[in-house]
């Protein structure tokens, strides 16, 4: 682990390319390659983030369900491409919401499941339900943290 100081620009940098930060950490850069990565990972990690993401993904699953799509602007194909996805989808969600410790590669890859218009959340590229699922099931064995000992695992700071 490398120790650097962090400036007004690593922050304003952590803060205004939220984007590629997360494409590098869910693509398995290390946290502390920099203060800008580890800033984001710090942010990912929180416990903030960490539920938006948890109820972002359970209102997508609420809207695949929604009979009215008039209220949110989806087709129907959207909606019924992500009800296999239900349960991996809520699981995810739980996964977020647990009272552990988590991997900022794995929430980075759920920011940027939600995030990618054109990715498998949203079908537009037509590829398979199984591009969906292999992405959340990527996701949920990415927030496992590595290392940790196990008596370790279910606890951790809410400060």
């Amino acid at each position: 682990m490398v120790v650097q100081r962090v400036r007004g620009w690593d922050r304003l940098v952590a803060r205004c390319r939220t984007l590629p930060l997360d494409e590098a950490l869910g693509a398995g850069a290390a946290p502390d390659a920099s203060a800008a990565l580890s800033l984001r990972a710090r942010a990912l990690i929180g416990y903030p983030m960490r539920r938006q993401l948890a109820a972002d993904l359970r209102s997508l699953v609420a809207m695949a369900w929604d009979p009215s799509p008039a209220r949110h602007g989806w087709g129907p194909a959207c909606r019924l491409r992500l009800r296999p996805a239900t349960e991996p989808l809520l699981a995810l969600a739980g996964d977020l919401d647990a009272d552990r410790p988590v991997n900022a590669r794995g929430v980075a890859l759920v920011r940027l499941l939600l995030a990618d218009g054109a990715g498998p959340v949203y079908g537009l590229a037509g590829e398979p339900i199984d591009t969906l699922l292999g992405a959340i099931a990527e996701a949920r064995n990415a927030l496992r943290p590595r290392g940790l000992p196990e008596a370790r695992r279910g606890t951790t700071d809410r400060r």
